[in-house]
């Protein structure tokens, strides 16, 4: 899955190591001054996924941008699940991206979202369903999502980020119920999870997320913390029950670029790369470093995993980059494919291309 600049029609597509298996095509672009569009698809785990898929309509207010989409839409929900996967400096996202999403643990759902802000600042505010390829026979599950970030500090030598984000669903009767699973070694071992019984007979859920993080020069550090309260219905076999997710990582890259950081959303973006190997240098090497944590033990027969990732990355051009990621992981759950305390370690490797 990868999202280019959205001032050109493009083709995307990221190549996979034989170990790490993921890639996706799409296009973007844009009809005259206001009109925008994006479609995209992600093959991963033996499985293609339609993400994004919308058109919008964008206009300048003064100082401010501002845009409304319709389609399959990516969530809201933080700094890592609005980033790009040709800008994320490590090959999966953060717990935080599918621990805390909503029933059916789909990060991209249909809806409608409008979007505002200017050159330190971004506010959204949308209302979804669920995704593109769910279930037609009953109607969708609906939640409202907003997000916001600000930087109160924005110079060329660093930054701060301050964030947030809140949804509130509601889950039909209709609904099957779902185990909350949680992989916690990357895209390699999906047996690798926390898991919970079956949460039957829920009827919605709430959630929210504090961001907090900052650039210095070459040196980057952002932390996400955020919990999901499920909350059973008149039929449900429990009341309520929490998930609670941390990430915090930080990097450093070595070559002496600058962390790739966009102010207007509060994510990251591809790095721009001083040596290109395109012009006889070695390309731009990044060092990064991610511990998480995740806790689900309130829920019915819920379980609690760590995992500590090291990375390294080599960006030869701004388009391409391989990449490398050492997982030691520490799962302990109660119920689900392993009983009991786990712990081991995994190494992902990742070769991306976007043009």
């Amino acid at each position: 899955m990868c999202r280019p600049r959205a001032d050109r029609l493009s083709t995307v597509a990221t190549l996979p190591s034989r170990r790490c298996a993921s890639s996706g095509v799409g296009a973007i672009g844009t009809i005259g001054d206001h009109l925008f569009y994006q479609f995209e698809t992600d093959f991963r785990r033996n499985a293609t996924e339609v993400v994004q898929a919308f058109v919008g309509y964008r206009e300048k207010f003064g100082k401010t941008d501002a845009d409304v989409r319709f389609g399959n839409l990516i969530t809201d929900r933080g700094i890592d699940i609005g980033t790009a996967s040709t800008a994320n400096p490590f090959i999966t996202t953060n717990i935080n991206t599918t621990a805390l999403a909503t029933q059916g643990g789909k990060v991209f759902l249909m809806g409608a979202v409008g979007r505002a802000g200017g050159k330190n600042w971004h506010a959204s505010f949308g209302v979804h369903g669920d995704a593109i390829d769910s279930d037609f026979t009953r109607s969708d599950n609906r939640m409202f999502l907003g997000r916001a970030h600000w930087n109160p500090v924005l110079t060329k030598r660093g930054l701060i980020h301050i964030g947030g984000w809140a949804y509130s669903e509601n889950i039909l009767d209709t609904t099957l119920p779902t185990t909350f699973a949680q992989g916690m070694a990357g895209a390699l071992n999906n047996s690798v999870r926390v898991e919970s019984a079956a949460l039957t007979g829920a009827d919605g859920s709430k959630a929210f997320g504090l961001e907090l993080g900052g650039t210095l020069g070459p040196f980057y550090a952002f932390s996400e913390y955020g919990q999901r309260t499920v909350h059973g219905g008149p039929t449900s076999t429990f009341r309520s029950g929490k998930i609670k997710a941390l990430s915090v990582n930080g990097g450093f890259w070595i070559t002496g670029e600058t962390p790739t950081y966009s102010a207007r959303s509060g994510t990251y973006v591809a790095p721009n790369v001083l040596n290109s190997v395109l012009d006889g240098g070695w390309g731009a090497l990044e060092a990064v470093v991610r511990y998480e944590d995740l806790d689900s033990s309130s829920l019915p027969l819920g379980g609690t995993g760590t995992a500590g990732t090291i990375g390294l990355n080599w960006s030869l051009t701004n388009n391409f980059r391989f990449m490398a990621d050492y997982t030691h992981f520490r799962t302990d759950n109660r119920t689900g494919s392993f009983v009991g305390r786990d712990s081991g370690d995994t190494f992902a490797a990742r070769a991306e291309v976007a043009f």
